[in-house]
């Protein structure tokens, strides 16, 4: 994987489905990976070419997935139920 903001939006949703397996594992590293690609993004979007590239979209893209398909893993994997 090339880009970092992507690749941190793939490790937090890994990080967040390990963590329904193994519950007892802690939140700190999903976390990280989100709030990591969060920033690269934000990041980027200040710059109107990095805004539109491949990893950009790609990252956002990731995180709408996990977002809209996977929300019950964020509720149990971060503590927020």
């Amino acid at each position: 994987m090339q880009d970092k903001a992507v690749f941190h939006a793939v490790l937090s949703h890994y990080s967040a489905t390990y963590r329904l397996v193994f519950p007892d594992e802690g939140t700190e590293e999903s976390i990280y990976h989100l709030i990591s690609s969060i920033q690269l993004i934000t990041e980027r979007l200040g710059d109107p070419i990095e805004s539109c590239s491949d990893g950009t979209i790609g990252a956002v893209a990731c995180l709408i997935i996990y977002e809209v398909g996977g929300s019950h893993f964020s509720n149990s994997a971060y503590g927020t139920c």
